[in-house]
């Protein structure tokens, strides 16, 4: 198809179609409760270091431990998602930060064992989101030539894999 005609007919996909796609839907949820949990757990454990110790500094770092696995993780991790089946290592990966998680649920844990277990957490988030990427890419080329489905809706997602785009 010409790039004008996908743009075309992107224009014309609206939400109700995207999110019409059942499977969509339940992989836009989950990844959103995902980033919401993510993001709260950052932001209360930095507020409970900060509550606890006064210091706008280990809060600080707190919240830095939680965000750097992210970059980290994505590059230095890639390799172990690239050499497993994606469902393995997305069920792996959320088995581990639920368990991970709940361990910071303990009562009585020390602070840094909270911010430790959170940057792992983060790190395997990481891993797992690197595997998602991985295969997106090539989920996006499968998607982009069922066009009675989704449309091409998937063309605002521009994929740097694909040639002509």
């Amino acid at each position: 198809m010409a790039r004008g005609g996908a743009t075309e007919q992107a224009a014309k996909t609206t939400f109700r179609d995207v999110f019409a796609a059942a499977e969509f839907r339940a992989l836009w949820l989950a990844q959103l409760l995902s980033v919401i949990g993510d993001q709260l757990a950052r932001v209360a454990l930095t507020v409970l270091v900060y509550d606890r110790t006064r210091s706008a500094l280990l809060a600080a770092v707190t919240f830095v431990a939680s965000i750097v696995p992210t970059f980290v993780g994505g590059i230095t991790l890639a390799w172990l998602a690239d050499r497993h089946p994606r469902r393995g290592v997305m069920i792996v990966c959320d088995l581990a930060r639920c368990a991970l998680v709940l361990v910071m649920a303990i009562p009585g844990m020390p602070l840094a064992g909270m911010v430790a277990l959170l940057f792992l957490v983060t790190l395997v988030g990481a891993l797992r989101h690197q595997d998602l990427a991985r295969h997106r890419r090539r989920d996006l080329r499968r998607v982009r030539s069922d066009p009675p489905r989704l449309g091409s809706v998937t063309t605002c997602a521009r994929d740097p894999d694909s040639p002509g785009e």
